[in-house]
């Protein structure tokens, strides 16, 4: 009942873990996550390497934030860590450029464009591995500022610039930026080095929603089914241009059911 599209694609899965400063207890706790919001460093360059570290580097709870700790009974000083325990097979990354005044953080982000490589806590045989596939850029402050985006072509590899209703081909783009505002990074199959294809599902193509793949064991492994469920049309449909028509209404009531 919870399955959907969105969660398969998008969803991902937290570890966090917090140490009890006085009996040295541990919590351990799986958080799911739909993006990364990673925090940027104040100088002047940086790296989404660094934002990550940044983002998994060990928190100290003290004062008003002290964690109450069930063994000790009361409320201690403690410490809190997240790691990255599973990723999903689309990866966006939000960078946390507005502080809690309102202040815009500018500072220029180098990141991967392709083969990054990124670090988890759980083993696992999906690769860790992505391509970026997309960027939303921003300018201008909290008042008012403007998005536009640079996005890759599925078909071609071509990159293009995207700013309100104009639109460009780009011949190369920079994997550095200082108005790098959200990154989507897609996962690559290093089985065959090639990027992993999620396939749009259509309508006669049913068998391409996530749920709907053969292999229950991962579901996101986006592999195509070899069997295609067929329901016979009903007697009152006429074949048009060879039976088309007949495929689609079957192909709808695969959908419906």
């Amino acid at each position: 009942r919870d399955r959907s599209i969105v969660v398969d694609l998008f969803q991902g899965q937290l570890l966090n873990t917090i140490v009890c400063g006085k009996c040295h207890s541990t919590k351990v706790k799986f958080e799911p996550f739909m993006y990364l919001s990673l925090p940027i460093s104040k100088t002047t360059r940086t790296t989404l390497e660094d934002c990550l570290q940044l983002y998994c580097q060990v928190e100290q709870l003290s004062g008003q934030n002290q964690w109450y700790c069930g063994k000790c009974e009361k409320h201690v000083n403690a410490t809190k860590k997240l790691d990255l325990w599973m990723l999903p097979p689309i990866l966006i990354v939000h960078l946390k450029r507005f502080t809690s005044t309102g202040n815009k953080i500018d500072s220029c982000i180098q990141y991967p464009l392709c083969n990054w490589n990124v670090p988890t806590t759980k083993s696992s045989t999906n690769p860790n591995t992505f391509d970026l596939y997309a960027i939303s850029h921003h300018s201008g402050g909290l008042q008012g500022g403007h998005y536009t985006a640079t996005v890759k072509n599925r078909f071609n590899d071509d990159w293009y610039e995207m700013d309100d209703s104009q639109t460009r081909r780009v011949d190369q783009i920079s994997n550095k930026d200082s108005r790098a505002y959200c990154l989507f990074y897609n996962r690559v199959d290093t089985s065959n080095g090639k990027s992993a294809k999620i396939m749009r599902q259509s309508v006669n193509r049913p068998e391409l929603w996530p749920h709907m793949q053969l292999n229950t064991d991962n579901v996101t492994s986006f592999r195509r089914s070899t069997i295609v469920k067929s329901i016979p049309p009903p007697p009152s449909s006429t074949p048009v241009n060879g039976g088309d028509d007949v495929q689609v209404n079957s192909d709808m009531a695969a959908i419906s059911e």
